[in-house]
């Protein structure tokens, strides 16, 4: 009778581990939202369903509309792998608010523009101008689905627009090779196309070993350079040898403060040439990191 009951409670243990590892996300908010958990972004239409890789049974849910004209966040609960994100989760009712750390720092005014990426390359916005919003290769979409790889940003007219970006390359990586966009916006346009050749990466295809330091004194940071064990710094701590881009690029990462403060996801600038040995992540690295909004 015993092992029975030790039996039922393993399958019913084993069970939840398999429900929790695909959460469904439902939208019932009112509005398509564009969602994030855990560093995983999916487009939810009102009244639709996405599913996301988690492992806890408290997710974190940073959701936003597709014109970000309403972002909030919200804390949730799984009940047998499922969230339902209501109109009560808004619990800030204000737009978006930009940090004024970015990658290329300009006041953004123009027209509503809808942009369409065509290319296959993976990336999220660093530069003011739709901060934030992440682009996945058209190969991946359904190309009768234009609304998933379409967004409408306020873009400058009449001028040429440059939007910085960072290559994603993988689902949990830190390391994101800096590119940038350069167009050209005409007052007629109503579209504006990005494709691939579009993209011109900072960052060269060759890479090199270098470990990373920590020099902020009280600090305490956390990442996951590749597929190996994430890595965990403190004051004047050395990580293993980590793959980086020569060029220009962002290290993803989660730290700690002196006040014990946690930031859950930045994303510290850095420049490697052929001749450098190591990184250091400096206090000021840290306090001018990018926080992307979404």
């Amino acid at each position: 009778m015993k092992r029975i009951f030790f039996i039922l409670i393993l399958l019913a243990t084993c069970g939840l581990g398999v429900a929790f590892s695909q959460l469904k996300v439902s939208n019932g908010f009112g509005q398509t939202l564009i969602v994030t958990i855990n560093g995983q972004t999916r487009q939810i239409p009102n009244n639709g369903v996405q599913t996301f890789s988690v492992n806890s049974r408290t997710v974190w849910l940073e959701c936003r509309t597709l014109d970000s004209k309403i972002s909030f966040s919200a804390s949730k609960e799984v009940s047998r792998g499922l969230v339902l994100i209501e109109p009560k989760d808004n619990n800030t009712k204000t737009p978006v608010q930009k940090s004024p750390n970015t990658a290329n720092p300009q006041n953004y005014k123009g027209e509503r523009i809808a942009f369409v990426y065509e290319g296959i390359d993976r990336f999220k916005i660093f530069s003011e101008i739709g901060r934030g919003l992440e682009f996945i290769g058209a190969d991946s979409l359904n190309p009768a689905d234009n609304a998933k790889n379409r967004y409408y940003i306020y873009a400058p007219k009449n001028q040429d627009l440059v939007i910085g970006v960072g290559i994603k390359e993988g689902e949990n990586q830190a390391i994101w090779p800096y590119a940038e966009i350069r167009k050209r916006i005409n007052s007629w346009d109503t579209v504006c196309y990005i494709a691939q050749n579009d993209i011109k990466k900072m960052s060269a295809s060759e890479k090199k070993n270098l470990k990373i330091r920590l020099i902020a004194e009280n600090y305490k940071i956390f990442f996951e350079p590749d597929a190996k064990d994430p890595i965990s710094l403190g004051f004047r701590g050395v990580s293993r040898s980590v793959e980086v881009p020569i060029g220009q690029f962002y290290i993803r990462i989660s730290y700690t403060d002196p006040n014990g403060m946690f930031h859950s996801t930045v994303f510290v600038p850095k420049h490697v040439t052929g001749s450098d040995r190591s990184i250091d992540i400096t206090k000021n690295d840290l306090d001018n990191a990018v926080q992307l909004n979404w």
